[in-house]
């Protein structure tokens, strides 16, 4: 199989990585994340950290639930299983 593709004579641009990719949130937000391995919690925890939530990490569905119990204020839910 042989691919043809159009030319082009535009000169290549600068590819300087963009400065801030995230997006800036206002407030403090929440975000509930349930995940029984560890690793891929601390992961999840970190990246929602970056995007500006302040985060609850949790073990499994019964964990999840007696979080929400003590304290419903919850922006977002990130279940990862």
């Amino acid at each position: 199989m042989t691919l043809y593709l159009p030319r082009s004579l535009k000169k290549p641009q600068s590819s300087a990585p963009p400065k801030n990719v995230l997006p800036q949130m206002e407030g403090a937000r929440t975000a509930l994340l349930v995940e029984d391995n560890a690793d891929v919690a601390e992961v999840g925890a970190d990246y929602l950290s970056q995007l500006g939530y302040r985060v609850r990490s949790v073990a499994n569905v019964q964990a999840a639930l007696a979080a929400l119990r003590l304290d419903p204020q919850v922006d977002w839910y990130f279940p990862t299983s």
